[in-house]
């Protein structure tokens, strides 16, 4: 398999993290025989730094033209007292927006305090230090993508599929 990945590394953490994701990316690659070509381009904070837009042309782009987008964190406090629109988080929204995405694949972390202190299972010796549970957030800004949106036809197949529509927005208590 031959691909072309759009790494955006984003801020904070983001460049760490993706650099471990781009490592383990290279031994799948070279276990399977795959020929993968990374592409690191610039999005939020770093992108603003560099180029004055959270989400540069550039970018975008050159994400539309790859087989697939590994993102990273983005944000950072030091864009807060700009305009919405400027912030890096912005650049998050108008990528989303043009690949078609709208939700957050969270895993959640047991913390000293959320972890139970004895056995879940009554066949378990121990306490679970982890879960196999996932969050899935729905991007509930004005900027995510109308329903039915769909992907650019060249992405399409390397979009995120949800298992059912919503169509109908959640009530408000």
């Amino acid at each position: 398999m031959k691909l072309k990945i759009a790494i955006l590394a984003g801020d904070g953490i983001g460049p760490e993290v993706t650099n471990e994701a781009v490592n383990i990316l290279k031994a799948v690659a070279e276990f399977g025989g795959h020929d993968f070509t990374f592409v690191p381009l610039l999005l939020g904070g770093v992108a603003i730094t560099a180029t004055g837009s959270p989400l540069p042309t550039a970018t975008l782009d050159a994400c539309l033209e790859s087989d697939a987008v590994l993102l990273g964190a983005v944000g950072d406090k030091k864009f807060d007292a700009l305009s919405p629109d400027k912030r890096p988080e912005a650049g998050l929204l108008q990528i989303r927006h043009a690949l078609g995405g709208y939700a957050n694949l969270r895993p959640p972390s047991p913390t000293p305090r959320s972890r139970p202190t004895r056995p879940c299972a009554p066949m378990s010796p121990r306490a679970p230090t982890s879960s196999s549970f996932a969050s899935c957030s729905a991007d509930s800004t004005s900027a995510r993508p109308a329903s039915g949106t769909r992907p650019p036809a060249r992405l399409e197949h390397h979009a995120l599929h949800q298992g059912r529509s919503h169509t109908r927005r959640p009530r408000r208590l």
